[in-house]
């Protein structure tokens, strides 16, 4: 019997929720980062592919470097 490695996670440290409980670093939504460790590949690879839809929507931040003068 031949083991397949799982799909690492998308996970780069970022963990913050949105108002819709999607994590601003890796997109996933909170139920999916809970599903993670008991998904099979097909699983998390279709969550992958959610992650991506929601990273191409999410508006872009824009810094700006404003000086104070005082």
């Amino acid at each position: 019997m031949e083991l397949h490695k799982l799909v690492d996670s998308p996970c780069i440290r970022q963990c913050t929720l949105d108002g819709d409980d999607v994590c601003v670093g890796c997109f996933r939504h909170l139920d999916e980062i809970c599903a993670w460790s008991g998904s099979n590949n097909a699983s998390r690879k279709a969550i992958l592919q959610r992650c991506e839809q929601r990273r191409k929507l999410a508006p872009q931040w824009q810094f700006s470097h404003n000086i104070v003068k005082r």
